[in-house]
């Protein structure tokens, strides 16, 4: 078994992690890798519900910064640069 830790949502404003023991398996087509878990996307250290969060972070930063530009009449582009970041 291998110990893997994912970042999940804050918990009262502290930072939550998520720690397991998650088996080894063998397969003849792929060799030796760790099974899934339900709350993570293979190879991510995130939980689902905290990458969920910071997309939906992003697209809300998003609408607000093309509001900004469009109130300083500058490109959105320039808008849409700084989330790339």
């Amino acid at each position: 078994m291998t110990k893997r830790r994912w970042r999940h949502l804050d918990t009262s404003q502290n930072s939550t992690f998520i720690e397991a023991d998650v088996p080894r398996v063998e397969c003849k087509e792929h060799g030796i890798h760790s099974v899934g878990v339900s709350w993570a996307e293979e190879k991510s250290r995130f939980t689902i519900l905290f990458e969920w969060l910071v997309m939906w972070i992003a697209l809300q930063s998003r609408g607000v910064s093309r509001g900004l530009a469009r109130k300083k009449k500058e490109p959105d582009d320039r808008s849409i640069k700084l989330l790339e970041m």
